[in-house]
């Protein structure tokens, strides 16, 4: 923030119960200087994996709805040819699938639907189970798995079952206009600037919900989010939003080809690696920067 590389930043810390944050610079610059606050709003970009979509698809594991290691064609029947057959639903979650990692920006289309029917057609880039690539297609095929196992959109999944038993007050995706003046900006664009828009192009063009990117929220609900894994998935009251065999499958390590590891059930990006452990050390979990540089890391 001194040095201007970025306009603003909220911190929060915990360990053992104690808790250490603070909020430093500016929300945003343009048109006007806003102070960030500690409730500041954020789009928290790829977040939205590891907050959202992967939570989802393990407690409906937990529910006995689905299996990791189920085909992907098994709930998106769609999703065939080229060796799409033989996805899995552990593939997608890990970034073995061999799907590339987005959509190119030149396809033309609009609107969720057409979003996903272009992700069933993309071909496979490579052999499922063969090569790492961080990819937002998986998380996309992910988020409607969930829309239509649990017959609900996926924001309307992760607002009843995730963000309200947690107390995730100012977690959403598609704010309402009223909270854009508690928003950060990301970006400004030819058209305007990107405020209370989700930044990612592809999660806009599908309305702003999608399995990879679109969700608002601010540290402390971040915080309350990680608070829960890091109690073996109870919430605050004492009731269970998932099993501790699913918590520990997010921190459980598994061999990457490129050199790594990566936890499975969870997302590391491979521009910052989860560190090599010994055998006995615990697991630690690298929550992915986006856009706006929002990260975090828990160690249990």
């Amino acid at each position: 923030v001194r040095n201007e590389d970025i306009p603003g930043a909220v911190f929060l810390m915990e360990k053992d119960g104690r808790r250490w944050g603070n909020a430093y610079g500016y929300r945003q610059r343009d048109p006007s200087l806003e102070p960030v606050k500690p409730d500041t709003i954020y789009d928290v970009a790829s977040l939205t994996k590891v907050v959202v979509t992967t939570p989802a698809i393990l407690m409906l594991m937990d529910e006995g709805k689905l299996a990791l290691e189920d085909k992907v064609a098994k709930y998106l029947p769609e999703f065939t040819g080229g060796g799409k057959e033989t996805v899995t639903l552990r593939q997608l979650l890990t970034h073995m699938s061999g799907t590339g990692p987005g959509l190119p920006r030149e396809l033309v289309w609009e609107g969720y639907d057409a979003g996903v029917a272009e992700v069933m057609k993309f071909p496979l880039k490579n052999a499922p189970g063969t090569v790492f690539v961080y990819s937002d297609l998986n998380f996309i095929m992910l988020g409607e798995i969930v829309r239509r196992v649990a017959r609900m959109p996926l924001d309307e999944f992760a607002a009843t079952r995730i963000f309200r038993p947690l107390g995730m007050v100012d977690s959403r995706y598609r704010p309402a206009p009223e909270s854009v003046g508690r928003i950060a900006p990301t970006t400004r664009e030819p058209a305007g600037l990107v405020h209370g828009v989700v930044h990612d192009p592809t999660s806009r063009r599908m309305g702003g919900v999608a399995g990879h990117a679109g969700l608002f929220s601010t540290a402390p609900d971040v915080a309350r989010y990680c608070r829960m894994l890091l109690a073996g998935g109870k919430t605050p009251d004492g009731s269970t939003l998932l099993n501790p065999e699913s918590v520990r499958l997010m921190f459980t390590r598994s061999p990457a080809p490129w050199g790594s590891s990566a936890a499975s059930e969870w997302i590391s990006s491979p521009a910052t690696p989860i560190p090599k452990a010994s055998t006995s050390a615990p697991t630690p979990a690298a929550i992915p920067a986006g856009p706006d540089r929002v990260s975090g890391w828990i160690r249990t």
